[in-house]
Formats: structure tokens, C-alpha cells, sequence
């Protein structure tokens, strides 16, 4: 009974850490601005695609670093990214029409957009979690 019980524990704990040691993404654009009002963040929006192999090592090294993760928690974070359903034209037409409002035009890119409305845009791949961090607190 104790092996049990002591298993649970630990499978218990094991999730909790994993479910809180992640990025907390949101996919809609408009819900973000929603939460923006109330949680009182700033927004980082990150444009990425799946068949985008910088966008891949990202979702693996930096997005995983307990660095970026913790950092994350500051901010409403929003992912707007490529994964729907091949044929979904509602999602492709909502990933495309996203960009086109925001004038991204490659990926990877983050745009930070403060309370205060002011907008940053960082384009490139950021392996390094410290690398981006650094980027995302010099923008004004």
C-alpha cells in the first residue's frame, strides 16, 4: 500500500511540475488582447510554421528552457502558428490574415506589444533563451 501511495505521489508531483514548467500559449489573437485587459501584461506574439526548421529547434531548445518558461509567466503569450489540419481554410485564412495585420513577413518573428501600445518586432531564430530574453527587454 505504501509503494502505491508513494507512486502517486510522485506521478502526482511529476505532472504538476510538467504542466507548470511549460509555456502557457494562447491561440487566439483576440482572446490575448481579452486577457491583456485583465492580467494587466504585455503580449508577445510569436508567428512560426511547421515546416519551419528554425521554428522546430525553438519549440525544442528555447521554449523548453526553464529561463524562457519562467520569463514568460511576465507576459500574455500568443502563438500564432501553421499547425492546422491540411484543408482547414478557416485557420489558414486566420494564420495568413494575422500576419498581413501585423506585416510579418518571415519567420520566426516575436512582436511584443506593451500596454502602452508601443510595438517591438524581432525576426530571426533564438536558440539561446537568454539570447531572446535579452532582445525582448531592449525594446521600448
Amino acid at each position: 500500500m505504501k509503494k502505491i501511495t508513494s507512486l502517486i505521489l510522485i506521478a502526482t508531483l511529476f505532472l504538476s511540475w510538467t504542466i507548470i514548467n511549460e509555456i502557457t500559449w494562447n491561440r487566439s489573437l483576440e482572446e490575448g488582447l481579452i486577457n491583456q485587459k485583465t492580467n494587466k501584461k504585455d503580449i508577445i506574439i510569436y508567428f512560426g510554421a511547421s515546416w519551419c526548421a528554425p521554428c522546430k529547434i525553438m519549440e525544442k531548445k528555447t521554449f523548453s528552457s526553464s529561463k524562457f518558461i519562467k520569463y514568460s509567466k511576465n507576459f500574455e503569450m500568443i502563438k500564432i502558428y501553421d499547425d492546422f489540419k491540411k484543408g482547414d481554410k478557416t485557420n489558414y485564412d486566420y494564420y495568413n490574415s494575422t500576419k498581413e495585420k501585423f506585416n510579418i513577413e518571415a519567420i520566426p518573428t516575436f512582436l511584443l506589444i506593451k500596454r502602452n501600445k508601443n510595438q517591438c518586432t524581432i525576426s530571426g531564430a533564438y536558440y539561446d533563451p537568454e539570447e531572446l530574453i535579452k532582445q525582448l527587454n531592449s525594446c521600448d
